[in-house]
Formats: C-alpha cells, structure tokens, sequence
C-alpha cells in the first residue's frame, strides 16, 4: 500500500506529542518532490537533527529561488504573528514558486482557529499548481476545519483531547479513527473517501533514504513492501 504523497496532493498528520507524526512526516517529507520547504516554528530538535543528516539548509527567510530541501525557521517576531508567516506562503502561491511544503504545526499559522490565505492558497490552488502540501498538528481543534475537510490523506495518531477527536471524526466522518486511543506510534491511514486502515511501523533507520527516478524511496537496510514508498511500515 503506498501512503505517500504525490504532486500536488495535500496531506494532515495528528496526534499528540510523542505519537510518532513528526517521525512519520519526515520521512514522507522525503518522499514528496523537490524542491521543498519545511517550515519549522518550533524549533524543532528532530528537525534539526534530520537537517544535519541530509545537509539541508536552515534559513530565517524563504529566498526568491527554492533549491532541494530548505528549512525555515521564522525569526522570533515572527512567530507571534500567524498572518505574517502565513503571507510568506501566499507569496509563494501567487508567484508560483510551485514546491512541496511541510509545515510542523499547522495551527502556528491560524489566528484564533482561522487560516489566512497562504493557507487557502495551498490547500485550493496548490492542487492546480502543483504545491505538494504536508502538515501536521497536534491540536486539531485549533485548525480550520476547512484544512480538515480539504486535506487528501491523513495519518492520525494518538488523540487525548475529546475535542481534537470530536472535531476531526465530525469532519472526516470517520469515527473509528477517534474512538480508540492507539497504542504508540500508531495510526490510521486514511484516503479521503475510502476506509480507514490501521498502521503499526517498525523502527526507522537514520540513514539517509535514496530517491530514484521512479519516486519511490529504497534503503538497503529496511523492511519493504511492494508500493510502499515509506520503508519499514507494515499496514
């Protein structure tokens, strides 16, 4: 079964801290085409880490040009405006600098639940344009339900908090995927209009993965599946 994400196709990562999403949405974020921007407003040490195993740049401003995999840390002001960091995005769109884009924790670039137009623009025009769009949230109650409703895949991990799971099986109109605390690491795959499919991964190698020119991801030291081009999940 292949989880990953393909031009232009949009992608939402919940769960809780520790769950296993971010583990997960680097990997995938491997997958996903170049260039890409990952934008990182927590600082994160796991992000920081992989960066310095696959020599990605980290910047505290988006150049004009995107080259392989940048890593965007928003300067400290920044950070305590959402629509500032969210119009860095709509510049992105309406100059198609078309790219795949990670953002760590969607709910940093909402204000007050509500998403501004970067946001729109990715999960709206991006299909057309070509934008590759992965995020990932804890909270899923402080996200538009339009990213919820509008996403293609998700990938749902441990919940705690009822809202967050209320909230998101009211959107996808999947249950199942909130009414049981998983154990940890693990997920619900779901495809936007087909059943959901529960995951358990295997451990995840550190060595950097290799992409050929089919797209798919091969490591010579992992567990895969055919069609499955995030190694080392068994569905």
């Amino acid at each position: 079964m292949d989880i990953s994400l393909t031009r232009a196709s949009r992608g939402l990562a919940v769960g809780r801290t520790g769950s296993g999403k971010s583990t997960l949405a680097l990997k995938m974020v491997e997958a996903m085409p170049l260039p890409r921007l990952v934008i990182d407003t927590k600082y994160s040490k796991a992000i920081l880490d992989t960066a310095g195993d696959r020599d990605w740049d980290i910047v505290s401003t988006i150049p004009k040009k995107l080259e392989d995999t940048l890593v965007w840390r928003p300067d400290p002001d920044m950070l305590a405006q959402p629509y500032a960091m969210d119009a860095e995005l709509d510049r992105l769109v309406r100059k198609h600098a078309i790219c795949s884009v990670y953002i760590d924790e969607l709910y940093q670039l909402h204000s007050n639940g509500r998403a501004g137009p970067g946001i729109i623009g990715l999960w709206t025009r991006g299909r057309e344009m070509g934008f590759t769009t992965l995020a990932s949230t804890q909270r899923p109650a402080w996200v538009s339900t339009f990213c919820l409703t509008e996403s293609d895949q998700y990938y749902i991990f441990t919940l705690t908090q009822k809202d967050d799971r209320k909230k998101l099986a009211d959107s996808l109109g999947s249950p199942e995927v909130t009414e049981k605390i998983l154990d940890k690491h693990w997920f619900w795959y779901v495809l936007q209009g087909e059943d959901a499919v529960l995951c358990t991964p295997l451990p995840l190698e550190k060595k950097p993965l290799t992409q050929p020119e089919n797209g798919s991801i091969s490591n010579s030291n992992s567990v895969t599946q055919s069609n499955l081009k995030i190694p080392r999940l068994i569905v």
